[in-house]
């Protein structure tokens, strides 16, 4: 994922591309409490 040194007013970083399925799997599996072992393959 490419970030650009111009950051919003909001203090985010714009999306330059969009997430993978395989991240957005991670992203729910940790908001769901698992930990990097348990979410590793």
């Amino acid at each position: 994922m490419q970030v650009h040194d111009d950051m919003k007013s909001d203090g985010y970083f714009p999306v330059v591309e969009p997430l993978t399925e395989r991240e957005m799997e991670i992203l729910r599996l940790i908001s769901r409490g698992l930990f990097n072992r348990e979410i590793a393959r």
